[in-house]
Protein backbone atom coordinates (compact mmCIF):
# COMPACT_ATOMS: atom_id res chain seq x y z
CA UNK A 1 0.00 0.00 0.00
CA UNK A 2 1.07 3.50 -0.61
CA UNK A 3 0.68 5.36 2.12
CA UNK A 4 2.84 8.80 1.40
CA UNK A 5 -0.97 10.63 0.27
CA UNK A 6 -2.55 9.51 3.47
CA UNK A 7 -2.64 12.22 6.29
CA UNK A 8 -1.48 11.65 9.40
CA UNK A 9 -0.71 7.71 10.80
CA UNK A 10 -1.94 4.45 9.47
CA UNK A 11 -3.06 2.86 12.61
CA UNK A 12 -4.06 -0.62 10.20
CA UNK A 13 -5.16 -1.19 6.93
CA UNK A 14 -6.64 -4.28 5.24
CA UNK A 15 -6.44 -4.85 1.64
CA UNK A 16 -9.85 -4.73 -0.13
CA UNK A 17 -8.93 -8.10 -2.04
CA UNK A 18 -9.15 -10.20 1.65
CA UNK A 19 -12.43 -9.22 1.93
CA UNK A 20 -11.72 -8.20 5.74
CA UNK A 21 -13.11 -4.71 5.81
CA UNK A 22 -12.26 -2.27 9.07
CA UNK A 23 -15.05 -0.94 11.13
CA UNK A 24 -15.97 0.47 14.68
CA UNK A 25 -13.15 2.29 15.04
CA UNK A 26 -12.29 3.51 18.45
CA UNK A 27 -9.68 5.52 20.41
CA UNK A 28 -8.48 6.02 23.87
CA UNK A 29 -5.89 7.70 26.10
CA UNK A 30 -4.73 5.63 29.44
CA UNK A 31 -3.92 7.20 32.51
CA UNK A 32 0.13 7.13 31.51
CA UNK A 33 -0.57 8.82 28.32
CA UNK A 34 -0.23 6.08 25.89
CA UNK A 35 -2.84 5.91 23.32
CA UNK A 36 -4.92 3.23 22.44
CA UNK A 37 -7.24 2.16 19.26
CA UNK A 38 -9.13 -0.56 18.57
CA UNK A 39 -11.66 -1.49 15.25
CA UNK A 40 -13.30 -4.90 14.26
CA UNK A 41 -13.09 -6.43 10.62
CA UNK A 42 -16.26 -7.04 8.43
CA UNK A 43 -17.23 -8.07 5.49
CA UNK A 44 -17.56 -11.39 3.67
CA UNK A 45 -13.80 -12.67 5.11
CA UNK A 46 -15.01 -12.53 8.64
CA UNK A 47 -16.93 -14.12 10.97
CA UNK A 48 -17.91 -10.56 11.94
CA UNK A 49 -16.77 -11.15 16.16
CA UNK A 50 -13.17 -9.97 15.72
CA UNK A 51 -11.60 -6.76 17.52
CA UNK A 52 -8.21 -5.72 16.98
CA UNK A 53 -6.17 -3.58 19.45
CA UNK A 54 -3.38 -1.18 19.56
CA UNK A 55 -1.36 0.60 21.23
CA UNK A 56 0.92 4.21 20.69
CA UNK A 57 3.63 5.01 23.00
CA UNK A 58 4.62 8.54 21.42
CA UNK A 59 1.33 10.03 21.10
CA UNK A 60 -0.13 8.79 18.08
CA UNK A 61 3.02 8.67 15.87
CA UNK A 62 3.65 5.41 15.29
CA UNK A 63 1.31 2.27 16.57
CA UNK A 64 2.01 -1.13 17.03
CA UNK A 65 -0.98 -4.22 17.78
CA UNK A 66 -1.07 -5.69 20.87
CA UNK A 67 -4.38 -7.74 21.05
CA UNK A 68 -6.52 -9.96 18.32
CA UNK A 69 -10.10 -10.72 19.92
CA UNK A 70 -12.60 -13.19 19.50
CA UNK A 71 -15.85 -12.70 20.49
CA UNK A 72 -16.09 -8.83 20.72
CA UNK A 73 -17.66 -6.50 17.87
CA UNK A 74 -19.41 -3.37 17.47
CA UNK A 75 -17.32 -2.27 20.62
CA UNK A 76 -16.16 1.76 22.33
CA UNK A 77 -12.62 1.37 24.02
CA UNK A 78 -12.70 3.55 27.33
CA UNK A 79 -11.02 4.16 30.19
CA UNK A 80 -12.87 4.27 33.46
CA UNK A 81 -11.45 3.99 37.19
CA UNK A 82 -7.80 3.49 35.90
CA UNK A 83 -8.69 0.26 33.70
CA UNK A 84 -9.67 -0.15 29.95
CA UNK A 85 -12.37 -1.58 28.54
CA UNK A 86 -14.10 -2.72 25.03
CA UNK A 87 -18.30 -2.84 25.17
CA UNK A 88 -19.98 -3.72 22.27
CA UNK A 89 -21.47 -7.06 20.90
CA UNK A 90 -20.21 -10.32 21.08
CA UNK A 91 -20.32 -10.75 16.78
CA UNK A 92 -22.86 -8.93 14.30
CA UNK A 93 -26.08 -9.55 16.17
CA UNK A 94 -24.92 -10.77 19.17
CA UNK A 95 -24.86 -10.63 22.88
CA UNK A 96 -24.11 -7.34 24.88
CA UNK A 97 -20.22 -7.91 26.19
CA UNK A 98 -17.45 -6.27 27.82
CA UNK A 99 -14.22 -6.84 28.78
CA UNK A 100 -11.52 -5.37 31.39
CA UNK A 101 -7.81 -5.12 30.78
CA UNK A 102 -5.76 -4.33 33.59
CA UNK A 103 -2.35 -4.17 31.26
CA UNK A 104 -2.62 -1.37 28.85
CA UNK A 105 -5.16 -3.50 26.66
CA UNK A 106 -2.47 -6.11 25.85
CA UNK A 107 -4.83 -9.60 27.35
CA UNK A 108 -8.35 -8.97 28.07
CA UNK A 109 -10.87 -10.81 30.90
CA UNK A 110 -13.67 -13.08 28.96
CA UNK A 111 -17.22 -12.97 29.27
CA UNK A 112 -18.55 -16.54 29.58
CA UNK A 113 -21.37 -15.51 32.69
CA UNK A 114 -23.19 -12.67 34.21
CA UNK A 115 -20.29 -12.19 36.99
CA UNK A 116 -17.77 -12.08 33.94
CA UNK A 117 -18.60 -9.59 31.19
CA UNK A 118 -22.08 -11.78 29.37
CA UNK A 119 -24.52 -8.47 30.28
CA UNK A 120 -27.28 -9.55 28.37
CA UNK A 121 -28.34 -12.67 26.14
CA UNK A 122 -31.36 -14.43 24.79
CA UNK A 123 -31.80 -11.64 21.90
CA UNK A 124 -29.90 -10.20 19.32
CA UNK A 125 -28.15 -6.84 19.91
CA UNK A 126 -26.55 -4.14 17.80
CA UNK A 127 -24.62 -0.86 18.70
CA UNK A 128 -21.51 0.86 17.50
CA UNK A 129 -18.64 2.61 19.07
CA UNK A 130 -20.53 5.58 20.03
CA UNK A 131 -19.68 7.37 24.17
CA UNK A 132 -19.87 6.14 26.82
CA UNK A 133 -20.54 8.69 29.60
CA UNK A 134 -19.70 9.52 33.39
CA UNK A 135 -23.17 11.84 34.87
CA UNK A 136 -24.52 12.05 38.43
CA UNK A 137 -22.52 8.82 39.87
CA UNK A 138 -24.02 6.41 36.84
CA UNK A 139 -21.79 5.26 33.29
CA UNK A 140 -24.22 5.68 30.00
CA UNK A 141 -23.98 3.81 27.08
CA UNK A 142 -26.91 3.28 24.25
CA UNK A 143 -27.80 0.00 22.59
CA UNK A 144 -29.94 -1.22 20.85
CA UNK A 145 -31.85 -4.80 20.06
CA UNK A 146 -32.86 -6.10 16.43
CA UNK A 147 -36.11 -7.71 17.66
CA UNK A 148 -38.50 -5.39 16.32
CA UNK A 149 -39.21 -7.27 13.03
CA UNK A 150 -39.25 -6.28 9.38
CA UNK A 151 -35.57 -5.98 8.78
CA UNK A 152 -33.32 -3.11 8.74
CA UNK A 153 -33.32 -0.69 9.88
CA UNK A 154 -37.44 -1.29 11.00
CA UNK A 155 -35.66 -4.12 13.51
CA UNK A 156 -33.74 -1.56 16.00
CA UNK A 157 -35.07 -1.38 19.51
CA UNK A 158 -33.17 1.56 20.94
CA UNK A 159 -32.56 1.59 25.04
CA UNK A 160 -30.14 2.76 27.52
CA UNK A 161 -27.86 0.90 29.80
CA UNK A 162 -26.26 2.44 32.48
CA UNK A 163 -24.39 1.28 36.13
CA UNK A 164 -23.03 2.98 39.29
CA UNK A 165 -19.45 4.31 38.94
CA UNK A 166 -18.01 2.70 41.18
CA UNK A 167 -19.60 -1.21 40.60
CA UNK A 168 -18.11 -3.86 38.47
CA UNK A 169 -18.87 -3.34 35.34
CA UNK A 170 -18.61 -6.83 34.49
CA UNK A 171 -21.19 -8.04 36.40
CA UNK A 172 -24.67 -7.73 34.72
CA UNK A 173 -26.66 -7.29 37.85
CA UNK A 174 -24.32 -3.84 38.15
CA UNK A 175 -26.47 -2.74 35.04
CA UNK A 176 -29.63 -1.38 34.64
CA UNK A 177 -31.44 -0.80 31.27
CA UNK A 178 -34.27 1.38 30.27
CA UNK A 179 -37.22 -0.42 28.38
CA UNK A 180 -37.35 -1.27 24.90
CA UNK A 181 -38.83 1.71 22.54
CA UNK A 182 -39.23 0.77 19.29
CA UNK A 183 -40.04 2.50 15.77
CA UNK A 184 -43.80 3.64 14.22
CA UNK A 185 -44.27 3.44 10.85
CA UNK A 186 -46.57 6.52 10.86
CA UNK A 187 -43.77 9.03 12.26
CA UNK A 188 -42.08 11.73 9.83
CA UNK A 189 -45.18 11.33 7.31
CA UNK A 190 -44.79 7.47 7.19
CA UNK A 191 -41.28 7.68 6.04
CA UNK A 192 -39.29 7.18 8.91
CA UNK A 193 -37.47 3.85 8.31
CA UNK A 194 -35.94 2.96 11.70
CA UNK A 195 -33.41 4.55 14.32
CA UNK A 196 -29.66 3.18 15.82
CA UNK A 197 -26.58 4.06 17.15
CA UNK A 198 -27.76 5.91 20.00
CA UNK A 199 -25.10 8.51 21.50
CA UNK A 200 -25.43 9.11 25.71
CA UNK A 201 -25.64 12.93 25.54
CA UNK A 202 -25.50 15.12 28.81
CA UNK A 203 -27.93 18.09 27.48
CA UNK A 204 -26.79 21.76 28.88
CA UNK A 205 -29.89 21.55 31.56
CA UNK A 206 -28.10 18.40 32.93
CA UNK A 207 -30.37 15.52 31.46
CA UNK A 208 -29.31 12.54 30.20
CA UNK A 209 -30.53 11.93 26.79
CA UNK A 210 -30.08 9.01 24.20
CA UNK A 211 -29.69 11.16 20.57
CA UNK A 212 -30.16 8.56 17.50
CA UNK A 213 -29.46 8.01 13.64
CA UNK A 214 -32.96 8.60 12.20
CA UNK A 215 -33.09 6.89 9.03
CA UNK A 216 -35.18 8.94 6.87
CA UNK A 217 -33.70 9.24 3.24
CA UNK A 218 -35.46 12.57 2.39
CA UNK A 219 -34.66 16.45 3.48
CA UNK A 220 -33.46 17.98 5.83
CA UNK A 221 -32.18 14.92 7.94
CA UNK A 222 -32.91 14.18 11.02
CA UNK A 223 -32.06 12.93 14.10
CA UNK A 224 -34.09 11.37 17.44
CA UNK A 225 -33.75 12.83 21.41
CA UNK A 226 -34.96 10.15 23.50
CA UNK A 227 -35.34 10.96 27.13
CA UNK A 228 -34.00 8.93 29.57
CA UNK A 229 -34.77 9.21 33.39
CA UNK A 230 -32.30 9.94 35.91
CA UNK A 231 -32.14 6.70 37.23
CA UNK A 232 -31.82 4.67 34.29
CA UNK A 233 -35.02 3.09 34.06
CA UNK A 234 -37.44 4.75 31.35
CA UNK A 235 -37.01 5.88 28.34
CA UNK A 236 -39.90 7.87 26.67
CA UNK A 237 -40.20 9.64 22.78
CA UNK A 238 -42.32 12.36 21.91
CA UNK A 239 -42.62 11.73 17.82
CA UNK A 240 -44.34 15.70 17.86
CA UNK A 241 -41.10 17.38 19.20
CA UNK A 242 -38.20 14.65 19.39
CA UNK A 243 -37.45 14.47 15.99
CA UNK A 244 -34.72 17.69 15.22
CA UNK A 245 -33.07 18.48 11.63
CA UNK A 246 -29.61 17.50 11.78
CA UNK A 247 -27.55 17.30 8.59
CA UNK A 248 -25.81 14.21 8.79
CA UNK A 249 -28.85 12.25 11.01
CA UNK A 250 -29.10 9.35 8.07
CA UNK A 251 -25.51 8.51 8.52
CA UNK A 252 -23.71 7.27 11.51
CA UNK A 253 -22.35 10.47 13.53
CA UNK A 254 -21.40 10.18 17.41
CA UNK A 255 -21.61 12.89 19.43
CA UNK A 256 -19.00 14.12 22.51
CA UNK A 257 -18.14 16.50 24.33
CA UNK A 258 -15.44 19.37 23.70
CA UNK A 259 -14.04 20.42 27.17
CA UNK A 260 -12.03 23.01 25.30
CA UNK A 261 -15.11 24.70 23.38
CA UNK A 262 -17.54 23.60 26.55
CA UNK A 263 -19.92 22.22 23.73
Amino acid sequence: MDRTSVPGTVISHSPASSQQYIGSPSLAVLPDGKYVASHDLFGPGTGEDRTLVFLSTDRGRSWRQIAHIGGQFWSTIFVHEGHLYLMGTSRQEGYTVIRRSTDGGRTWTEPRDRKSGLLLDGARYHCAPVPVVVHRGRIWRAMEDTMGGGGWAKHFRTFMMSAPVHSDLLKADSWTCTNRLARRAQWLGKKFGGWLEGNAVVAPDGRLVNILRVDHREHPERAAIVEVSADGTRATFDPENGFIHFPGGCKKFTIRYDPVLQM
